[in-house]
């Protein structure tokens, strides 16, 4: 069996949040912009982390 694509379940879930409830639809996209802003964010660190000590 396959696997589903990201993009795929993140439609499904919008267009069912929609119809369950509009108000937190709305909302979504501010919840899911701050996640992409702090997982950048987590990702320098991460990245600044292994380069200056040496892989670990």
């Amino acid at each position: 069996m396959k696997g589903w694509a990201k993009s795929t379940i993140q439609k499904d879930l919008r267009d069912r949040l929609y119809r369950i409830d509009p108000v937190l639809y709305k909302e979504a996209p501010k919840v899911i912009e701050t996640n992409k802003a702090e997982r950048s964010m987590r990702a320098g660190r991460a990245l600044a982390r292994s380069k200056f000590s040496g892989g670990r």
